[in-house]
């Protein structure tokens, strides 16, 4: 009788000691994969992020409703006018991301999609027959660290294009003038030229 309990004992003991080694050796495997699902995440949501604020900006840009905001962080070789300021800003702010891991482009293409340096309009309450659009480069992150390796060098960058309307009164009867921020260190705007790189257009 004592042996059979003894033998049970020894047993259940054996089979806790497996239970905790195979906690052990699992439980830091199944905490990178949390980590890295929460990074992931983190990033995927940045990415959609990017493309919003591209379209936002691109959308307001088109009729100069650009917001009062031009006191962000810009990093250009030159301070771009007030309305182009105003315009980063505002898609600085739709990120919801940390302004200096934001970088904004704008330009503008005629009828042809080709560049075009002639986007404003003849006079005070016309419109004009180009399309603006609007670049927006951000920083990819790894909030753990766990994917630092893979993610500090990377960039989610997105595009948007809109043919543009009226300006807004307030606006003087302008579009914001094309500009550039500096790109994120490594990284440039060559996803971010005319349909038609070759050649310019007229409007």
């Amino acid at each position: 009788m004592f042996r059979r309990q003894h033998e049970r004992t020894e047993r259940r003991g054996g089979e806790r000691g497996a239970a905790l080694a195979e906690f052990a050796f699992c439980f830091p495997v199944f905490l990178l994969l949390m980590m890295a699902v929460v990074d992931m995440g983190v990033n995927y949501g940045d990415k959609v992020e990017t493309a919003h604020a591209a379209r936002e900006a691109a959308r307001a840009g088109s009729v100069s409703k650009v917001g009062n905001d031009s006191s962000c962080s810009i990093t250009a070789a030159s301070t771009p006018p007030t309305l182009t300021r105003q315009l980063f800003c505002l898609a600085k702010a739709r990120t919801h991301m940390d302004p200096t891991d934001v970088r904004v482009k704008v330009f503008y293409e005629g009828v042809n999609g080709k560049l075009t340096t002639n986007y404003q309009p003849a006079a005070a309450g016309s419109s004009s027959t180009a399309t603006i659009v609007v670049c927006v480069q951000s920083r990819a992150e790894s909030l753990s660290g766990l994917l630092g390796p893979f993610l500090d060098d990377k960039v989610h960058e997105s595009k948007s294009l809109i043919k543009t309307g009226l300006p807004a009164a307030t606006a003087s009867g302008q579009y914001p003038t094309a500009a550039e921020e500096t790109p994120i260190p490594g990284h440039d705007w060559s996803f971010c030229s005319a349909e038609d790189p070759v050649g310019t257009d007229a409007a």
